[in-house]
């Protein structure tokens, strides 16, 4: 038993699962939660002994299962995981809600198979709501994830420097339930521009939204957005927030948004 199957022993079992599918066209597919119940008409089965091949890990523990997947991040399951998960659910079994701690731990790691990656995520596993928080510093975070195609960022974040994803197709951001009003505050402007700034020559479908409760920021567009330079596939893009009107106009007249097939869809509350 190496690490992270010790790691994984000391969770309830009642608290993790497997799922395992079979799809025409990608084959089987071996999905671990934790922090999840198992359910037999979604195939889900107790998890009583870690499978060697497992498409994907989902921790729903919240930020106290640091631990675990720094254990999951140093074991040879890093190299083969194609979809991860980090957060909570509706189930309630995690516990906080700053996954700063995390995030330092999975930057260290080299994950060359991963294509979908959920940071802060709140799963919702029946009619509910969600609760997020504070992701911490994400800059350095992706160097070892190659072939990362889908990012969702859910809860605050700071980004010090751009990106550059060269195989990623879909971006989402959230930062706040407009129901729960729960969150870990409002992202900076600085890191808005770095993250728009960002080189992702795949990037087909992005999805922003930074509406916070009680949030003061004004976020204007920088101007290599607006140009659309680097996201040449981009075709539809759904912004929300508090954006100034100057800035909101621009974009409406900006060369992205007269790119052939572009969708942009502005949803600004300043």
């Amino acid at each position: 038993m190496d690490a992270f199957e010790l790691a994984l022993s000391t969770v309830p079992p009642q608290q993790k699962c497997v799922e395992r599918c079979e799809h025409p066209k990608i084959g089987r597919e071996t999905t671990v939660y934790v922090g999840v119940l198992t359910h037999p008409l979604h195939d889900r089965e107790p998890l009583t002994t870690l499978p060697e091949s497992v498409t994907g890990f989902h921790f729903y523990l919240g930020s106290e299962a640091l631990a675990l997947i720094d254990a999951f991040a140093k074991s040879k399951h890093a190299a083969t995981v194609e979809h991860l998960s980090v957060g909570d659910s509706s189930y309630g079994f995690g516990r906080g809600r700053d996954y700063a701690a995390i995030v330092e731990s999975l930057r260290g790691g080299f994950f060359p198979s991963l294509r979908s990656l959920g940071l802060g995520v709140w799963e919702l596993f029946c009619n509910s709501h969600c609760m997020f928080g504070k992701l911490g510093d994400i800059t350095r975070l992706f160097d070892g994830m190659p072939r990362l195609e889908g990012l969702d960022l859910c809860g605050c974040f700071e980004l010090t420097s751009t990106l550059t994803l060269p195989a990623l197709r879909r971006l989402e951001v959230v930062l706040d339930d407009d129901c729960t009003c729960i969150n870990g505050g409002a992202i900076s402007q600085a890191a808005f521009d770095n993250l728009l700034c960002s080189t992702m020559p795949s990037l087909v479908d992005a999805c922003i939204d930074l509406a916070v409760d009680g949030g003061e920021v004004v976020y204007v567009f920088p101007e290599s957005f607006l140009t659309g330079t680097s996201f040449p596939k981009l075709q539809r893009v759904e912004l929300a927030g508090r954006f100034a009107p100057h800035a909101c106009e621009q974009l409406r007249n900006s060369e992205l948004a007269r790119r052939t097939g572009m969708q942009i869809r502005l949803d600004s509350s300043a």
